[in-house]
């Protein structure tokens, strides 16, 4: 019976190794044929030895793609990332370079996985983050110190929102001028020297300063450019730095309001 059994599992086995080839090894933790490849740290010989087998018999084996090409997705990588990060600011150019490099990642992975083509990833890699890397930080030493410039020198004198807007366009704050069309605001308080003169140094600023800090910020909120403080007056510009076609009415309304106001 036993030798029927036997014969019978021989049977089994020569029927499901029929045409095929069979290699027969080792897989036991024990038996020391265990080998280390890119995958994984502990692998068995006999896994190995088929997995080469199967790559001559199929002819799937990993080819280099050409270094020509090579180069030339390289070239395109970093010409393509450097126009890109100049025409836009570091988060979206950032999100970009990192979308292109995945997208040129998932090439590679699928003709790899398609065609056992191995493309250079390295090239590519430093062609797409240095261009980013290097233009946003000349960008950051320049550009950006330009614009904390600017809003240095005007945030005491404009409203936020119009700093702002300069900062978006640093270099229309041109040393030497422009030629632009503006309304320019005055006001003093009637009477303050002969005012003045009776009242005390201490009474005389806080005077002032209640006017100043009653009258600013409503040139501020329309726009107005508070040039300086002159004595009792106050001079301000409607219509710079930035153009704007209502200078004329926004210095009107501001006008309105601050006589209310005082």
């Amino acid at each position: 019976e036993k030798r029927e059994e036997l014969k019978a599992r021989g049977d089994e086995v020569r029927d499901r190794v029929s045409g095929r080839v069979c290699l027969i090894g080792s897989t036991s933790t024990a038996s020391g044929d265990l080998l280390s490849t890119p995958l994984w740290a502990s692998f068995p010989g006999v896994g190995l030895h088929t997995t080469l087998f199967n790559d001559i018999v199929m002819n799937t084996f990993i080819h280099r793609v050409d270094r020509g090409w090579s180069l030339l997705a390289v070239f395109i990588s970093g010409l393509v990332v450097s126009l890109i990060v100049m025409r836009m600011g570091p988060i979206p150019s950032g999100i970009f370079t990192l979308g292109y490099f995945l997208l040129y990642l998932s090439l590679a992975v699928i003709l790899f996985i398609a065609d056992g083509a191995w493309i250079d990833l390295n090239g590519p890699a430093l062609a797409v983050f240095l261009p980013y890397s290097s233009i946003t930080a000349y960008r950051e030493l320049t550009e950006e110190t330009k614009k904390r410039q600017v809003k240095k020198m005007f945030e005491h004198y404009l409203a936020p929102d119009v700093v702002d807007e300069m900062m978006k366009n640093p270099e229309g704050v041109q040393l030497g001028g422009t030629r632009m069309m503006a309304t320019v605001f005055f006001s003093d308080i009637a009477g303050f020297t002969t005012m003045s003169e009776r009242m005390e140094p201490e009474d005389v600023v806080s005077y002032l300063n209640e006017y100043f800090n009653a009258a600013a910020p409503i040139l501020l909120k329309y726009g107005g450019y508070v040039d300086k403080f002159i004595g009792d007056a106050i001079m301000a510009i409607f219509g710079v730095p930035l153009a704007r076609d209502d200078h004329a009415a926004a210095a009107i309304m501001a006008s309105i309001e601050v006589q209310e106001a005082l």
